[in-house]
């Protein structure tokens, strides 16, 4: 059985070809490519507001023309049954309980909030705002209104952040805003609204949030050594993924990935387009200790410039593995400093030019 995998935080299809959206998956292929793992592509079909079965066509498509090659495509909706059971554990296991709580509720039910979460919210991410003293609603414009409800929460009781592994280094501050709100606090998992997935606690029947049941996927793959890799900007959903993992696989070890945002990428690569240059021109744009970067077209003029045969040249040496044995964290690090650093992958290329001469 292969050890290692390489999975990206379900993502929802889109129509266009957005390089910028595609970043974790084409970061994801390479670097199951180095370290010989296997890759997962994971989507999120499970909306209880929308349809998203039509779009993943035309999504695919676009997958298969960046050369995205992946050992297995797994969606949610495919596999809700594992899902359950992996809810099920943690119910066993008492990391889901049942409490009386008031709730502020807006008529389309998107706005389900705790009274006590209201000040822990990200205010850049806000779906509701205040007038006259009462919420609003910013998706249906209606009052939300306060109710006493039971509810379902995860609580990850005996787990700590330093328990979960980030890279960049950088994450593992950012990471320090969810100690509060999910490692020392918790997480309301079922919703007043039909979500379509039902589960029965104490004789009740429960709505339960789908974001919560696909963030316990990893625990459906058996191997040992994972990386998850998101954009730096789902940081919540990607810290979730790593905690329910490590309780539900305490001895796995798992690298939750947050990859760089690269700015104006889609001004410059536009279809149609060699899908290896477009790939290693997001890939060695990867200054992963940045949190967001200008796309440098230079590099993209240099792989246009390039030979079919040196390009190719350039494809093996970004996908070489190290050439000395590391632990696993050493390992992925190494990788984005090395690997996918262009000044260093494009001078081998040139010293190789040069000495041909």
């Amino acid at each position: 059985m292969e050890n290692k995998g390489v999975f990206i935080l379900p993502q929802t299809p889109i129509n266009d070809l957005n390089y910028s959206k595609y970043i974790p998956p084409i970061l994801g292929d390479y670097i199951s490519r180095i370290i010989k793992g296997n890759f997962y592509y994971c989507i999120n079909l499970l909306d209880s507001f929308s349809d998203r079965n039509s779009k993943l066509d035309d999504y695919l498509k676009n997958i298969n023309n960046l050369n995205i090659l992946y050992k297995e495509l797994w969606i949610d909706n495919q596999n809700i049954d594992l899902l359950i059971e992996n809810i099920d554990t943690l119910i066993k296991r008492g990391y889901i309980t049942e409490i009386t709580n008031e709730i502020y509720i807006c008529r389309c039910g998107k706005i389900e909030i705790e009274e006590n979460k209201i000040l822990s919210c990200n205010p850049n991410n806000l779906n509701f705002y205040f007038k006259d003293g009462k919420m609003y609603s910013k998706c249906c414009h209606s009052i939300c209104e306060k109710k006493k409800e039971k509810v379902l929460i995860f609580t990850p009781n005996n787990i700590t952040r330093k328990d979960l592994i980030f890279i960049p280094e950088y994450l593992n501050n950012d990471s320090k805003t969810y100690e509060k709100t999910v490692i020392n606090s918790y997480i309301t998992i079922s919703r007043n609204r039909n979500t379509g997935i039902k589960i029965k606690f104490n004789g009740n029947y429960y709505n339960l949030d789908i974001d919560f049941l696909w963030s316990t996927y990893l625990a459906n793959f058996d191997e040992k050594q994972k990386i998850v890799i998101s954009g730096n900007k789902m940081m919540y959903q990607l810290f979730v993924v790593g905690l329910i993992n490590k309780i539900l696989r305490p001895t796995d070890e798992t690298i939750l990935l947050g990859a760089p945002i690269i700015l104006n990428s889609n001004k410059y690569l536009l279809e149609p387009m060699d899908p290896k240059v477009a790939s290693l021109s997001i890939i060695l744009n990867m200054c992963y200790n940045n949190k967001e970067k200008e796309f440098d077209t230079g590099i993209l003029r240099k792989l246009y410039k390039t030979s079919e045969e040196n390009l190719e040249l350039i494809y093996q040496y970004v996908i070489q593995p190290p050439d000395k044995n590391m632990e696993f964290y050493e390992e992925i690090n190494y990788i984005l400093r090395n690997n996918f650093n262009s000044q260093k992958v494009l001078k081998k290329i040139k010293n190789r030019r040069d000495n041909n001469v």
